[in-house]
């Protein structure tokens, strides 16, 4: 039993150490992503309030 949680133990380690780890290597990523998403957002955004204005 104690061999089992053991293992049981090390595999949640081991799995939650890689989601650190993709966590902390993607969150310039992500972030870079995001930033770029909402200025894109925001250019169709003000684009579509300008075309809605002159029509």
């Amino acid at each position: 039993m104690i061999f089992y949680t053991t293992k049981h133990y090390e595999r949640n380690h081991i799995i939650m150490y890689k989601i650190y780890h993709i966590l902390f290597y993607n969150t310039m990523i992500i972030t870079a992503v995001i930033a770029l998403f909402t200025t894109d957002c925001a250019t169709i955004c003000s684009t579509k309030l300008k075309v809605g204005a002159t029509t």
